[in-house]
């Protein structure tokens, strides 16, 4: 799991190399229009549109930019994207800043993430995740085209969930802005793909120098138990134990 961290880490890592220094100023618009125009870009998963209207990405937000960069899974958010549906609950303005509640009902990809962590730990066994670090833009974008392109196959959009987030706006030079993409927003944008990803296996290093990495599987996993015993399967084979299970 180290290697399919570093392997997500890496292409945030390009992004940021890659990624414009400045934000593209939108036209001037209110915080009401900006709030619809920020809506519309989500629900099309257009990474250049929703900056025109983002701040800060945050931590969160790198993962949405980084995928955005892989055409596969640009394709693939964009259609979890699109049956993205909100309400504004409420509104709080105060001077330049605005505190807009939204309710959203977006697709879970729990398939599509089990899937890419398994395809994941394949690579990792075919020694294909083994030098991250030295590998091009174009090799790590390939890369994980690759494992997009095996993970999506077969996969529903038929499973929801509903987050309430509270996205706070400011008031830029010619629109409002959100100040920070959290990773409850950022969630939604990648149909819960990060938290999916903690939710499937939580891995940690241990302290003792020399030790191998100890890993496990939450019990609280919305995973199913065949999905489970698969996992468990695969970790086996790869690391010659079986995962604990957590609390």
């Amino acid at each position: 799991m180290k290697k399919i961290h570093a392997l997500v880490m890496s292409l945030i890592m390009l992004f940021i190399v890659l990624a414009p220094a400045q934000n593209v100023e939108a036209a001037g618009k209110s915080l009401k229009v900006s709030e619809k125009a920020f809506f519309k870009e989500m629900k099309e998963f257009d990474y250049k549109g929703m900056n025109r209207y983002v701040k800060d990405w945050g931590e969160g937000g790198q993962l949405v930019s980084a995928f955005y960069m892989v055409p596969s899974g640009k394709k693939y958010f964009a259609k979890c994207a699109s049956k993205m549906s909100y309400r504004i609950i409420s509104t709080k303005k105060k001077g330049n800043k605005a505190d807009v509640k939204v309710k959203f009902r977006y697709v879970n990809c729990e398939d599509f993430t089990f899937n890419f962590c398994m395809n994941a730990f394949y690579y990792m066994a075919d020694g294909k995740l083994d030098n991250l670090s030295s590998m091009s833009e174009k090799q790590l974008i390939k890369l994980v085209n690759g494992i997009i392109d095996k993970s999506q196959k077969d996969t529903k959009f038929n499973r929801f969930k509903t987050k309430t987030v509270t996205i706070r706006f400011v008031k830029a030079k010619n629109c409002w802005k959100v100040q920070k993409v959290s990773d409850k927003l950022a969630d939604v944008m990648m149909a819960n793909f990060a938290s999916n990803l903690q939710d499937l296996a939580t891995f940690s290093i241990s302290s003792a120098c020399g030790e191998k990495s100890a890993y496990v599987i939450p019990e609280t996993s919305e995973y199913g138990t065949v999905q489970k015993k698969v996992l468990v399967k695969v970790l086996k084979n790869i690391y010659g134990r079986k995962p604990e299970l957590s609390a």
